[in-house]
C-alpha cells in the first residue's frame, strides 16, 4: 500500500516534480486511505495474540521479500517515466509483454511439473482475459506518462486508485466482512482522485 509513496518521493527528488495544493491533497488522501485499508482485513481464525501483528512469527525472509517488492515497484514506476520520454510507448509495451510472457512461461512450466496438473479450457480463457485487460491498462498508463505535462507522482496514485474496483467487487459479490471500514476507505480513495482531477485541470 505504501509503494506509490516511495514513487512520489522519487519523483520529487529525481525528476524534480512539483505538485500543487490540490494534487498534494489528493495524493496524501488516496495513499493514506489505501494504507489504512491494509488494517481493515481480519484474517480467519485470528486470535487475540495475533492483534499486535498479523505477520508475527513469520519467517524474516518474507519481510525482506516484501521490502524488495516495494523498492522494485517504486523504481519501476520511475523507470517507466524515464522510458516514456525517450521511446515510443507501443514499442516499450511490446518488449515488456514479450519478456513477461517468457518469464511467466518458465514459472508455469516449473509449477506445472511440480503439481503435475492440467490446464483446463476455462482456465485458459480466464488467463487470456486477464492478459487482455492488463495490456489495455498498461497501454493507457504508458500513454498518460508520454504526455510531457504528466507527473508520475499523480499518474501512479491514480493507477493505484483502481483498488476501488477490487474493494467493490469483494463487498458486492464475495460478501466480505468489515464492510463499513472498507466503504470508508473507498470513499477516501475516490475523494483523493477527485482532488487530483481538480488539481490537474
Amino acid at each position: 500500500a505504501t509503494r506509490p509513496m516511495w514513487t512520489l518521493i522519487g519523483a520529487v527528488l529525481i525528476f524534480g516534480e512539483r505538485l500543487n495544493g490540490w494534487q498534494w491533497a489528493g495524493v496524501l488522501i488516496a495513499l493514506g486511505t489505501i494504507f489504512l485499508f491494509s488494517f481493515t482485513h481480519k484474517p480467519k481464525g485470528s486470535t487475540p495474540e495475533m492483534k499486535g501483528s498479523r505477520l508475527e512469527g513469520t519467517n524474516h525472509k518474507y519481510y525482506v521479500c516484501l521490502a524488495l517488492a516495494i523498492l522494485i515497484g517504486a523504481c519501476s514506476g520511475l523507470y517507466d517515466k524515464f522510458l516514456m520520454r525517450r521511446y515510443d510507448h507501443n514499442a516499450v509495451q511490446v518488449y515488456y509483454t514479450l519478456y513477461q510472457a517468457l518469464m511467466m512461461l518458465i514459472v508455469w512450466i516449473i509449477e506445472h511439473k511440480r503439481e503435475n496438473g492440467r490446464l483446463s479450457i476455462q482456465r485458459v480463457g480466464v488467463i487470456m482475459l486477464i492478459s487482455l485487460f492488463l495490456i489495455i491498462s498498461d497501454n493507457v498508463y504508458m500513454l498518460a506518462l508520454r504526455d510531457p505535462d504528466s507527473l508520475i507522482a499523480v499518474v501512479s496514485t491514480i493507477r493505484r486508485g483502481g483498488a476501488v474496483i477490487g474493494f467493490a467487487y469483494g463487498l458486492i459479490f464475495l460478501r466480505e466482512s468489515n464492510a463499513l471500514p472498507k466503504i470508508c476507505c473507498m470513499a477516501g480513495i475516490l475523494l483523493g482522485l477527485i482532488c487530483l482531477a481538480l488539481g490537474s485541470m
